[in-house]
């Protein structure tokens, strides 16, 4: 009984605020709790409440921003700023990345990336491709 308790005491309520790399609150963003899978989001002012453990490592996410973690010191009140995810390339499919000298992501350009085989069954005897959501033509690339 004594070590439930010794366990318990260890848990406090972290609250803190998550918002955008211009510092607009994010409602809905998320907050979890890496280790045990515990989550809560920010309500509409951007604000949350969660329980946690001194050394737990809470990671904050939203919708078009990087996620971010934060470890769970001595502090009560944690606020985030989140940065926007770099843009999509212009053009979906495999498509590796490599690094430059300044040690940045760049991604190789696509020509066309091919959907689905020849062979497909559905089909008319050529392949499907899709740009910007729209099936094309090969010829019309």
């Amino acid at each position: 009984m004594l070590t439930g308790f010794a366990s318990s005491a260890q848990q406090k309520t972290i609250t803190g605020t998550v918002s955008d790399y211009k510092g607009v609150l994010l409602s809905g963003a998320s907050v979890k709790i890496q280790q045990s899978g515990k989550e809560t989001s920010a309500n509409f002012d951007g604000k949350y409440t969660i329980a946690a453990q001194k050394g737990d490592t809470l990671v904050f996410s939203y919708v078009g921003c990087l996620s971010q973690a934060q470890v769970v010191g001595n502090k009560n009140f944690i606020k985030v700023k989140l940065t926007a995810s770099p843009p999509l390339p212009e053009k979906f499919g495999y498509n590796p990345e490599i690094i430059n000298k300044k040690n940045k992501k760049q991604y190789l350009p696509l020509k066309e990336s091919q959907i689905r085989n020849i062979d497909s069954v559905v089909s008319k005897s050529e392949p499907l491709f899709i740009v910007d959501g729209i099936p094309v033509k090969s010829g019309q690339i």
